[in-house]
């Protein structure tokens, strides 16, 4: 099944090593390969001479062969020579040879028009919605739901929308979105290839495209419950649009006309649509129970979705943001932030914003920003990165933790040692000692 609108946005790699912009905006020492010219220089200093070497030393032997196996047997002995023996040796012999041109300021001057409005056109992408408040969409939608972060604010990763009330969808397949759920409050019921599902308060669902799913709340008052529900890629409130523009409601034959253009279809009869998605991508989490990982994370930081679970396109965990997170900077993901209790404290191009309960911030990337617990008891909070791979940042500082803390502070030189990796960076103080890193680490 042709998936363009993913395959536009898909990040290969866990780590998101193959971000198409991430060599740009990486920090100043992120090591640049040698210029292709050196290494086809290098590759016919080692090849030529070994093949020169092969020709006189078999020559004879390999006289009476056909052309293509003659060939075949002097490649099966040249490739392994060279990528296990001839090239370390040049490369080490090489070094200097091969180091690159030194790289460009990774800032151009203030002064440069282009580059100061890219700057303000990301600083412009930050927002605060307080509780109960929605993003703009093209025409009102039901009571009760709002969207928190659309697909032009997300880039097109994802869309998320908070749900009060009836969540309820009848038996369908989307060829296009994943739909993560989380449970704030109440209970739904979540049907998947013939198993019925429920989820409580804290609980979350992974339903992931190309499989028929049904979802309903439970319990007997709808009003008790409280979703949040993360569509990827983004673009579910533009269906959700159609519907209510059309009146369509729960009209759920004219809902699958409109839900076409975005891959949506609804079981209206039997025989429906078939699935064509991969079951095993499936997964409930209990509530305080996280998705399993390279080393296992404190109840602090409870990974709800993996950069695998989302190919790349977000991340999600739950966490307690018990100390100061110190100044730093994404330089490839947004951070998006959902208050579940607690108050926050984000600081944000010079300013100080406090997010409490229900309220929902988006931190573009590229903008330093800090956090610190603004109530106590600390608050609790849903953290999204768009794309992925923020839980690889939190296993890399929790397995080197004593490295990077001396005394519950800590050195934001040594965390930049496992973080830089992942394109964020903090910022180093004269003194070279920063606040700690939230929940506790």
């Amino acid at each position: 099944m042709v998936d363009p609108l993913r395959r536009r946005f898909r990040i290969r790699s866990e780590e998101h090593q193959t971000v198409t912009h991430a060599q740009d905006r990486a920090p100043e020492d992120t090591p640049l390969r040698p210029p292709r010219w050196k290494q086809s220089l290098l590759t016919f200093v080692a090849i030529y001479p070994m093949l020169m070497a092969v020709q006189e030393v078999c020559g004879t032997e390999l006289a009476h062969l056909p052309v293509p196996l003659r060939t075949l047997v002097i490649v099966a002995v040249v490739a392994p020579l060279a990528n296990y023996l001839v090239f370390p040796v040049l490369i080490r012999l090489a070094g200097r040879f091969l180091r690159p041109w030194p790289r460009p300021p990774a800032r151009p001057p203030a002064a440069h028009a282009d580059y100061e409005r890219d700057i303000w056109m990301t600083k412009d992408r930050f927002f605060l919605l307080d509780e109960g408040a929605s993003r703009a969409t093209r025409v009102p939608l039901p009571p009760r739901t709002t969207v928190k972060a659309g697909v032009e604010d997300t880039q097109g990763r994802f869309s998320l929308i908070e749900n009060h009330g009836d969540c309820g969808l009848p038996s369908h397949v989307q060829d296009t979105f994943d739909h993560f759920v989380y449970v704030i409050d109440g209970e739904i019921g979540v049907e998947l290839d013939g198993t019925a599902h429920r989820l409580t308060s804290g609980m979350s669902a992974m339903l992931p495209r190309g499989v028929t799913h049904t979802l309903q709340s439970l319990g007997a008052d709808d009003s008790a419950v409280h979703t949040l529900h993360l569509w990827t890629p983004g673009g579910w409130e533009r269906h959700l649009e159609d519907i209510a523009e059309a009146g369509a409601g729960h009209d759920w034959k004219r809902a699958n006309e409109l839900g076409g253009r975005y891959g949506v279809r609804y079981h209206l009869a039997d025989g429906g649509p078939d699935d064509w998605g991969d079951k095993l991508r499936f997964f409930v989490l209990d509530r305080g129970e996280a998705r399993p990982g390279r080393i296992a994370t404190p109840p602090a930081f409870s990974v709800k979705a993996r950069t695998a679970d989302t190919d790349g396109l977000f991340s999600l965990l739950q966490v307690t943001v018990a100390q100061p997170i110190p100044r730093h900077t994404h330089h490839v993901a947004d951070e998006c932030i959902y208050v579940l209790d607690g108050e926050l404290d984000i600081e944000y191009d010079g300013a100080v914003h406090t997010a409490g309960r229900g309220q929902f911030v988006l931190l573009p990337h590229g903008i330093p920003h800090a956090l610190r617990p603004g109530s106590n008891p600390p608050p609790r909070v849903i953290q999204i990165s768009s794309p992925g791979g923020w839980e690889c940042v939190v296993e890399a500082l929790i397995e080197h933790r004593s490295e990077v803390s001396t005394a519950g502070r800590f050195d934001p030189a040594a965390l930049n040692r496992f973080t830089r990796r992942y394109h964020v960076v903090y910022e180093e103080t004269r003194a070279g000692v920063g606040r700690g890193v939230g929940g506790g680490l």
